[in-house]
């Protein structure tokens, strides 16, 4: 009813079942519940104003993150929020400058392959994985150094494996490093 009241020229809203992502990066702000859309608005460039009820709990609350979007419980928020971002004003820029801390606390490194920071994060706490052909999996050093689990792997149709050794992939037949493990016993 309030969209329609302001008319196109000011206000849109999605079509029912339209992708979101299609819509935001056109968008000024984006209002949404509780949920991390907002970041993804956020990463667009895109004000997020997320409505959290009083009255209930939030299990997704992200009202830590209000000195970068903001959070409005009724329709009078709704409507200052909405008056900071067309007048650009102090509250909404300040706002607006902490993006890049909130970003990379949320979402954390987006230039590092996941593969990489997800090893990184392993071998911080004492743990590595190594590649094996065996549709794709990865798996431990211990599994690696087993000769009856390699077996059964090549019996599977495995046909390498990829250890990390001195901090690169090393490339082995299934047979080579099979070989090798009969070779240590």
């Amino acid at each position: 009813e309030g969209v329609e009241e302001l008319g196109p020229d000011r206000a849109t809203l999605m079509p029912t079942g339209a992708d979101v992502y299609d819509y935001l990066p056109a968008a000024d702000a984006m209002a949404c519940l509780g949920s991390t859309i907002a970041f993804d608005a956020l990463a667009l460039g895109v004000m997020p104003i997320v409505f959290e009820d009083r009255a209930t709990f939030a299990a997704t609350s992200i009202a830590s993150y209000e000195h970068s979007l903001f959070i409005v419980r009724d329709g009078h928020e709704l409507g200052s929020a909405l008056n900071h971002i067309l007048t650009n004003s102090s509250p909404y820029r300040k706002r607006r400058e902490s993006w890049p801390e909130t970003l990379d606390e949320v979402f954390g490194d987006l230039d590092t392959p996941l593969f990489e920071q997800m090893q990184k994060g392993l071998e911080d706490l004492g743990v590595n994985l190594h590649p094996i052909r065996r549709r794709g999996w990865v798996v431990s050093r211990g599994q690696i150094q087993d000769l009856a689990f390699i077996s059964e792997t090549g019996n599977l149709g495995a046909r390498w494996v990829l250890p990390l050794q001195e901090g690169k992939y090393q490339l082995h037949t299934i047979a080579d490093w099979q070989q090798g493990l009969t070779t240590q016993e």
